[in-house]
């Protein structure tokens, strides 16, 4: 018998197939992506947790009964831990050598989860955090590029002392990646939230030396309030390769910054309202990044602060299109600087205000979107309206997976602008939803296990 394959097969086979998946449960959810609680191979107490995970064989689910689990410390099986349905469960997390392929998901059997965080330390790999409410950092010591680390739809949200970092700064953001080198860790639909005054010493969003994939999340109140340390929703440190894709950034200190000389950074499809800093996006002695399809908010005349510091290189090469918003700053030598929306702009860039969806107040990330009649309307270089795109663009901090037009659902509409992009292959697609450079099955089969919320 011939395998199945839906790589040479025409576009239209493959929008049979989607259907077939997607129809097949109607009235009842879905006939093979239900989205009930999950199926409980294994029920695990805190005393049996170690033995029920020896006792799991590949593909099984352990279903966690309420309690405190302490600190996991990985395993090798390809299996699922979550809590059982009504069941509350804490537990944290060290990883390391051959921990690996495992998931831990804090919603899936109708349950809920909390973290006090952890360390993830070389050698971990092909593993998933998803769900899951963290009240402590969690830290990444020399994660390889092929790590493939996933941390999907968790909330990092500050409250009291939750996040609240030391007068030492000794742990300076909520996600902190340690090392130089390009790391295979993606944070996506995720929230990192605080008061609307902000905490007292906010711990930075997410603070990297590593080049990492941070998208669709959102950053919220993460404010300078005079603490010792600095506050920013996601700082570089002198990282390479980084990927900030579809997040929104409201009433924030900055948004995505790297005052360390910032390297081959992709930035797109990103929006920011009430920004402290004068811009959205601040790279210092940049060096060929591209940023792109970003939308500066009401009130932000700039979407990108170019500068460097004493002793560092001038920039240069910055490929800054299609955005709302201008630039600023000095000491820098653009790539290119082309159909960018702001008031008082010349060509190439276009000048004018732009009208968002969302009014002179836009809340939500698909809110950025332009109207039919603003300017920069289907004025981008590749045809789509300048600013983020919502549509086959990102899902933009909707906290949905498979939101690819960014209304807050996954429907008929995503799947078609899913299939759009059947095979394409590329960085920091939206449709490839596991990062593995391809748009294909496997990007599908997770679209469409979020189908239909």
């Amino acid at each position: 018998m011939k395998k199945l394959s839906l790589k040479n097969r025409p576009y239209s086979s493959i929008i049979l197939f989607a259907c077939i998946f997607v129809f097949a449960g109607l009235g009842t959810k879905f006939l093979f992506f239900s989205h009930a609680a999950a199926s409980c191979n294994l029920n695990a107490t805190t005393s049996n947790f170690s033995s029920q995970v020896s006792a799991a064989i590949a593909g099984q689910t352990i279903c966690l009964a309420s309690g405190s689990y302490g600190t996991w410390t990985g395993t090798s099986k390809a299996i699922t831990l979550t809590p059982a349905s009504g069941a509350s469960a804490s537990m944290d997390f060290t990883f390391g050598s051959g921990d690996t392929g495992f998931t831990v998901d804090g919603s899936a059997g109708g349950g809920s989860m909390t973290s006090g965080g952890g360390e993830f330390d070389t050698g971990a790999s092909n593993i998933t955090l998803k769900n899951i409410t963290f009240n402590d950092s969690l830290t990444f010591n020399t994660v390889a590029a092929s790590a493939n680390i996933l941390l999907d739809s968790d909330h990092w949200n500050g409250q009291g002392s939750t996040f609240n970092a030391d007068s030492g700064c000794t742990t300076p953001a909520r996600i902190h990646v340690f090392g130089s080198a390009q790391t295979g860790l993606t944070v996506s639909n995720s929230t990192f939230i605080d008061p609307p005054a902000g905490l007292s010493n906010a711990e930075d969003g997410i603070q990297t030396g590593s080049g990492i994939t941070v998208k669709n999340s959102i950053f919220e109140n993460i404010l300078d309030n005079g603490g010792a340390c600095h506050q920013d929703a996601i700082q570089g440190v002198g990282a390479t390769g980084m990927h900030i894709i579809g997040n929104l950034f409201i009433n924030d200190e900055d948004g995505f910054a790297d005052f360390d000389v910032a390297t081959s950074d992709t930035a797109t499809d990103n929006a920011c309202m009430s920004i402290t800093r004068p811009a959205c996006i601040t790279l210092y002695a940049d060096k060929d990044s591209d940023v792109e399809h970003n939308t500066a908010g009401p009130g932000m005349p700039d979407v990108l602060e170019l500068n460097i510091k004493s002793g560092q290189r001038n920039g240069s090469g910055t490929i800054v299109k299609n955005n709302v918003g201008g630039i600023a700053g000095s000491d820098y030598t653009l790539g290119a600087d082309a159909n960018n929306l702001f008031s008082g702009a010349t060509s190439p860039n276009i000048n004018g205000t732009p009208t968002f969806v969302g009014g002179a107040s836009p809340t939500t990330w698909a809110n950025f979107a332009l109207t039919a009649t603003s300017a920069g309307h289907l004025a981008a270089t590749d045809g789509a309206d300048v600013g983020i795109r919502t549509s086959g663009g990102s899902s933009g901090g909707t906290g949905v997976t498979g939101d690819l037009n960014g209304d807050g659902h996954v429907n008929i509409f995503d799947l078609s602008i899913f299939l759009s992009h059947w095979q394409q292959t590329g960085a920091s697609l939206p449709e490839d939803f596991n990062n593995d450079g391809t748009v294909n099955i496997f990007d599908l089969s997770i679209l469409l296990s979020h189908y239909g919320t």
